[in-house]
């Protein structure tokens, strides 16, 4: 299946791009600022936590448990809320055998055209109407193969075709909605960063590693439903291994191009983060926040 290259797509790989600069910029600033902790990397912070825990650091241990919790807690919100609003998008069939309720869409049109279909064909089967004779009569087992048979006509009276759909990106309104709470989580960090004068204790540092923790995991829920292949913004490691199987094998460059695209963007975000903190310390929550709220514009338009 091929990837349709439109200009909605460049801004839609532009807009992933933006927000892994923003995840490399937040875990620059949380391990460098906010205790060694990361906000996105879950790998990471289970291992400091096992050594936390061997070295009985108990202010490091503290500040990986509360990164892992706020970061699975917002994965759940947002499987949560993106889940409730998909299932109100599903066909729905009644319980009552034999009859549908119809869906909307092509989707649910054409499914419920297939049901129809086959239960027609079962049937005619059953009951010996419409059993074609001679050599078109093709067999149980061809049956069980989903083999159309010739019809009167001599045409094979097959399921009805469906077109095939190419691959979209399109960022669904849940989606956008799951992206909106990561900026105002960004922004209360930026605030109590500001309110403690960019030096803040254990207890503020535990806080404020929770709300970025909890942005980054709503926003890995969020990115991770999207049709758009190669659009990962965080656990990254992944992204690494796929894109190197596809160069060793045959990948399909625009996803390759967007899969190096990301993990440049993080590294440049990472970097652009750590000399925030060395020259412009007050700062340096502000580049992720910008950076989430260009995307949250760019996918209102």
């Amino acid at each position: 299946m091929t990837e349709r290259r439109t200009p909605r797509t460049r801004r839609l790989t532009a807009a992933v791009v933006l927000l892994a600069l923003g995840s490399g910029a937040v875990d620059a600033f949380s391990f460098a600022g906010l205790g060694a902790v990361f906000a996105s990397v879950m790998t990471g912070n289970l291992v400091l936590l096992g050594v936390s825990v061997v070295h009985a650091r108990l202010d490091a241990a503290v500040a990986a448990v509360a990164a892992i919790t706020a970061y699975v807690a917002g994965v759940l919100a947002a499987s949560l809320w993106l889940r409730a609003r998909h299932i109100g998008d599903r066909p729905r069939a009644s319980c009552r055998r034999g009859r549908e309720l119809a869906p909307t869409g092509s989707y649910g049109r054409n499914r419920v055209r297939r049901a129809r279909t086959r239960r027609a064909a079962g049937g005619a089967r059953r009951y010996g109407r419409g059993r074609p004779s001679g050599d078109t009569y093709l067999g149980r087992a061809a049956r069980r193969r989903h083999v159309p048979s010739a019809g009167p006509s001599g045409r094979r009276a097959g399921r009805p075709s469906t077109p095939r759909r190419p691959v979209t990106a399109e960022w669904p309104a849940r989606v956008r909605a799951v992206l909106t709470v990561v900026p105002v989580a960004q922004a209360a960090v930026l605030g109590g960063w500001l309110a403690t004068g960019g030096r803040p204790g254990p207890v503020a540092q535990s806080g404020m590693l929770a709300l970025a923790a909890f942005a980054m995991g709503a926003q890995s829920a969020g990115v991770n439903t999207l049709p758009l292949t190669g659009a990962a913004t965080t656990y990254l490691t992944g992204t690494l291994t796929t894109l190197t199987t596809e160069l060793a094998t045959s990948g399909v460059p625009a996803t390759m191009r967007r899969r190096f695209a990301v993990l440049a963007a993080a590294l440049a975000g990472a970097g652009l983060d750590a000399v925030l903190l060395v020259w412009a310390r007050p700062a340096a929550p502000a580049l992720p926040l910008a950076l989430t709220l260009t995307v949250v514009l760019v996918l209102a338009r």
